[in-house]
């Protein structure tokens, strides 16, 4: 437990049930960078300028940029449960000939360099700064404008990726990262960090692909609903159903847990009104 005592103090000073819960995600599950067949990290997204965006209409409007338009998740996606499509789009220099990209100067648009980032395609996006709790599958090979990416250099099998997607739409995460984050930004926003799941134990051998799957093909299809609404949702009751069964917590636990997040919640609510 030393790593979290050092890292997640703020969390063990807040509750009993936050301590026992974080010993046993430690003794049951794994930190991002022990995922066997995997190389996975945690980052963020990558804070481009607005003028780097492109809409679809302008990707109509300069049929050229079609070659080299990039899918980017931003606000305007919403908060979805799986990316299958984007807005916005930003535009990859290396696929725009010398007289395209003057064009494209004179209207204001930036072009993306692909060369002046490490980053790659995440399999994972999370908000960071979050009003709806929510952990997208990235179907459309996008990048995210400022989110919490999780990426895969290997590109692991369903197995990894669907255990990932599932915790990190579990309620217990939800309140991890609700008493982790800053709530100072007004609002009633949810600053939540890259930095906070890197210390966080978050993949979990569930051995429940079937399951799994089915749920993401009850909800790929819709945005979260807002989040006290969506803990309540048949949805979202499954995938806790798998993580409170592993993870062996009784039902009085997983009642406790699911109240600490609804409180928390309305706490933030409140303090967003006043």
């Amino acid at each position: 437990m030393t790593n979290l005592i050092v890292k997640w103090g703020i969390l063990l000073n807040a509750d009993k049930t936050i301590f026992e819960l974080l010993q046993m995600l430690q003794v049951k599950g794994k930190l991002y960078s022990d995922i066997e067949g995997a190389k996975v990290s945690i980052g963020q997204g990558l804070n481009l300028s607005g003028d780097y965006y492109v809409d679809k209409k302008k990707i109509i409007q300069f049929d050229f940029l079609k070659e080299a338009a990039i899918p980017i998740m931003t606000n305007d996606d919403g908060a979805v449960f799986e990316l299958v499509e984007t807005n916005k789009f930003i535009i990859d220099k290396k696929k725009i000939n010398k007289s395209k990209q003057n064009i494209l100067s004179d209207i204001g648009i930036k072009m993306f360099d692909s060369d002046s980032t490490k980053k790659i395609i995440p399999i994972l996006i999370l908000p960071r700064g979050v009003s709806r709790h929510y952990c997208a599958l990235n179907s459309a090979c996008a990048y995210s404008s400022s989110s919490v990416d999780i990426y895969d250099e290997y590109h692991s099998n369903n197995d990894i990726l669907w255990n990932l997607w599932l915790f990190c739409n579990s309620s217990i995460l939800w309140l991890l990262r609700e008493i982790s984050g800053r709530k100072n930004l007004g609002g009633g926003l949810l600053k939540a960090e890259a930095i906070d799941l890197k210390s966080l134990p978050i993949y979990f051998e569930f051995n429940k692909s079937k399951e799994i799957k089915d749920i993401i093909l009850r909800i790929r299809c819709r945005e979260a609903y807002a989040t006290i609404e969506e803990i309540n949702s048949e949805e979202h009751k499954a995938i806790d159903r798998i993580v409170f069964d592993y993870l062996r917590i009784d039902k009085t636990k997983q009642v406790e847990i699911i109240r600490m997040l609804t409180d928390t919640l309305l706490a933030r609510s409140s303090k967003s009104k006043t």
